[in-house]
């Protein structure tokens, strides 16, 4: 995969990428999150993830798919970026005074990814998990 051009400028993917390695260190980035750091950086999608190689655990689950963890963290980035708004307005509504709910994905990077960018994040990532 080749360098993923989100940002106009070095500085914007560097505050991304401080961004990022804050949520890291403080332990608060999830699987959705380093596919997407995967992409901006224009790694490949699956770095970082392994397959599932236990017969148990494959024979265990009626899709018997050993990436599939990997599969349901992009397919949940999609959602993520492409239902922004909802979950956005959401947290605000609800989210936000429940214990345990985490910041939607577009909130955490409010600062660093505009609108533009996850729309173009989004399109190419619809090219990508064909």
């Amino acid at each position: 995969m080749t360098t993923q051009f989100i940002f106009s400028s070095k500085e914007q993917f560097q505050k991304f990428q401080s961004t990022f390695r804050v949520y890291a260190r403080l332990k608060n980035v999830t699987s959705v999150e380093h596919i997407l750091y995967n992409f901006v950086r224009g790694k490949d999608l699956k770095r970082g993830f392994t397959p599932i190689k236990n017969e148990r655990k494959l024979n265990a689950d009626y899709y018997r798919k050993e990436w599939r963890a990997y599969e349901a963290a992009l397919h949940d980035l999609g959602n993520s970026i492409h239902g922004r708004v909802g979950r956005k307005d959401w947290y605000e509504k609800y989210g936000s005074k429940v214990p345990g709910v985490q910041l939607p994905i577009c909130m955490k990077y409010k600062d660093v990814i505009s609108e533009e960018m996850w729309d173009q994040i989004y399109a190419k990532l619809k090219e990508v998990s064909k």
